[in-house]
């Protein structure tokens, strides 16, 4: 998980309106993200007249990013994040944290602070300041008291 929501597991209170996720965007992986999508009508958002994923998503060329608009939400499927590198770059320095009872991947606070400088749109640099005092807060426990 990167982006808003890993904003937001890191522990600062932002609000999002999409998930996005880095997946290495292959064949398996592609079917796996299809088949976990399948009852919640998922459909190209970028797209303005909103087509369901075409079923030829999963065979090469595979597309680096894709967009999915579903019944219960928007969610960015992202092969790399700019400033923060590939799947296995970003996999390599994540975290696990227990979301709602699973273990969840989460982007390593980091990378986080480089992907929204690497972004570097008014939303994403406006939750650098308080992802660099967590930060402070991590390194140094004693400034908590």
């Amino acid at each position: 998980m990167i982006g808003g929501l890993a904003v937001v597991a890191h522990g600062h209170i932002y609000t999002t309106q999409d998930l996005d996720v880095v997946v290495p965007m292959n064949a398996e992986n592609i079917r796996k993200i299809l088949a976990a999508l399948d009852g919640i009508d998922p459909r190209q958002r970028m797209e303005p007249s909103r087509p369901r994923l075409p079923s030829t998503l999963g065979q090469p060329p595979f597309p680096k990013h894709f967009y999915v608009e579903t019944t219960l939400g928007w969610i960015d499927f992202l092969g790399d994040m700019e400033g923060a590198g590939s799947f296995k770059e970003i996999a390599a320095r994540g975290i696990t944290l227990q979301l709602a009872g699973h273990d969840c991947r989460v982007i390593g606070l980091d990378d986080l602070i480089a992907a929204k400088r690497s972004a570097g749109r008014p939303k994403d640099l406006a939750v650098i300041p308080p992802l660099l005092a967590l930060r402070e807060l991590r390194d140094n426990p004693m400034t908590r008291e």
